[in-house]
């Protein structure tokens, strides 16, 4: 894409915000869920409000990519071994090795009773991180419209954010995945992903 269009395509992503718009990473914002304490105020403000997950498919084509924000901030960030527990080293097992019904291993700071309330907790933490604000997806909407690809939104109400939901670009990435990582105005860095043997 030539960069005059890149120029255009932020000029028009970042001109409907609308008045009384919540800015994108809005202090409001917050972890999914805090063991060993109270739930924040930002954070009931957060999960107070549906977010969303955007799907853009390239005119012309049918295969759409997954698109959601960039998460680079670090998960659970009372655990210093996340996503491992304390008391254990890297070593100690394969993939497929944590038990839901378990107990956690060595002292947890969250005091969790199952190795499965970590999991979910953790699921739903980079869900939130990942998934637009209102305010957001319509910028990333607008950018990704401007730069040739029909975009729609799934929603995602706070009651559906129960840990059993993992986003493409937090599975396992395997050759057939096609992944795109670009910055949106106004959002930051965005990531596409879609899975080529899909469209076979």
């Amino acid at each position: 894409m030539h960069p005059s269009q890149v120029e255009e395509a932020e000029k028009k992503a970042t001109s409907t915000g609308g008045p009384g718009a919540e800015p994108p990473n809005s202090s409001r914002d917050g972890p999914a869920t805090e063991r060993g304490g109270s739930v924040s105020e930002a954070s009931i403000l957060s999960l107070a409000r549906a977010r969303l997950l955007l799907w853009a498919t390239p005119r012309g084509q049918k295969l759409a990519y997954e698109v959601s924000k960039a998460v680079n901030a670090p998960l659970q960030v009372k655990c210093k071994t996340a996503p491992l527990c304390p008391g254990e080293s890297p070593q100690d097992g394969l993939p497929g090795w944590i038990q839901p019904n378990g107990a956690p291993v060595g002292a947890c700071p969250y005091h969790y009773e199952t190795r499965g309330e970590c999991i979910s907790d953790r699921n739903i933490e980079a869900l939130v991180a990942a998934l637009f604000l209102p305010a957001e997806a319509r910028l990333v909407s607008n950018y990704m419209n401007a730069l040739g690809y029909n975009v729609r939104e799934e929603e995602f109400p706070p009651e559906s954010l129960d840990g059993a939901r993992i986003l493409n670009a937090h599975a396992r990435i395997s050759s057939s995945h096609e992944v795109r990582v670009m910055g949106a105005p106004g959002v930051g860095e965005i990531v596409l992903v879609r899975d080529l043997a899909d469209d076979r």
